[in-house]
């Protein structure tokens, strides 16, 4: 809680659809697999001050990365007081457990206010890491709340691609294969000359 902000929230991991625990009310349906996270937050001291509720998780970022794709399925019900209610996605330091006005490592803050809604809906988001190859960071879910406002929130199926300028396996045996028939064409080329 911030600046005397009252009210309440939490993020648990289900059984989908499952029941939010502090609201009792119902989750949504898996967009892969079986589980899911609900959260549910909400101000109840009706004035600007802010409720944070965070789910975050430390990712390490492979040396000579330059972007990350992030995918997710989101949705919000029981939405009470748009637009002072929200979730937040962004990338933070590892020192400090981030709240939704903690300073970014990189790219805005992405606000969600969706509204009600039955089912979690995909999204993708992509940041440049360049400047954060070769570090940790810390991916959180920023739930967010002030006035007096609530809802109930699903998250599924939370993934993080990064891309690197490091060749694949692939890449590889590409580059392998390119050599050798370059070494054999120089060979062959040499042997030619010399009959």
């Amino acid at each position: 809680m911030r600046g005397g902000a009252a009210g309440t929230c939490s993020w648990n991991a289900v059984t989908a659809p499952g029941t939010e625990t502090l609201t009792g009310a119902p989750g949504f349906p898996a967009t892969n697999g079986t589980g899911a996270i609900l959260s549910s937050h909400s101000s109840t001291s009706g004035t600007s001050a802010r409720t944070n509720c965070t789910l975050y998780q430390d990712i390490a970022i492979p040396v000579g990365a330059t972007t990350m794709t992030l995918s997710f399925a989101l949705g919000t019900k029981n939405v009470v007081s748009l637009p002072n209610i929200g979730v937040g996605v962004g990338l933070y330091s590892t020192a400090t457990v981030p709240g939704l006005l903690s300073p970014r490592l990189t790219g805005a803050l992405t606000v969600y206010q969706d509204k009600e809604g039955a089912t979690l809906t995909p999204v993708t988001l992509t940041r440049d890491v360049t400047s954060l190859a070769g570090t940790t960071v810390r991916l959180a879910f920023i739930g967010g709340a002030n006035g007096t406002s609530s809802e109930v929130v699903g998250l599924d199926n939370v993934r993080a691609d990064v891309t690197t300028g490091v060749p694949t396996l692939p890449d590889w045996r590409l580059l392998a294969a390119l050599i050798a028939l370059m070494v054999g064409s120089g060979v062959w080329t040499l042997r030619r000359r010399s009959a």
